[in-house]
């Protein structure tokens, strides 16, 4: 769920709720993670539109606590001021961890840099994609 909360120039005003499944598979130091979701907004329905998440994270464990990975994220709107069109980003990242705290108690940090690649920028009627690095 996401709150419509902090700076208004960064909010939608509506709360989110996005159900959504994930599942994963390793085959010894590489792995897939996924997840699709579909994030249904609580107000403002015709402008910011249902949309369809999807993304896939390869991983490959270097090492004892290096995970690099590279994500590809890609939403569809189905309908709203986006409704039809999609955007895809890359991500190359890498995850440090799991580093014992006490007992079973692990930390995990990374990061990433991510981009988008698709579509074309377009700013009518919406901004899309919402955004080109981050």
């Amino acid at each position: 769920m996401q709150a419509p909360t902090g700076s208004a120039a960064f909010s939608n005003n509506a709360w989110v709720v996005t159900p959504t499944l994930a599942g994963g598979k390793g085959w010894g130091d590489f792995g897939i993670q996924t997840t699709a979701g579909i994030p249904v907004p609580l107000a403002h329905q015709a402008i910011i539109g249902t949309s369809i998440v999807t993304n896939v994270a390869f991983q490959y464990h270097i090492a004892q606590y290096l995970w690099p990975e590279f994500e590809v994220n890609d939403t569809y709107w189905a309908n709203g001021l986006r409704g039809g069109k999609n955007q895809v980003f890359l991500t190359l990242g890498i995850i440090f961890g799991r580093f014992t705290i006490h007992d079973r108690v692990r930390a995990i940090i990374g990061g990433g840099y991510q981009v988008a690649v698709s579509p074309k920028l377009a700013t009518e009627p919406a901004l899309t994609p919402v955004y080109d690095h981050a």
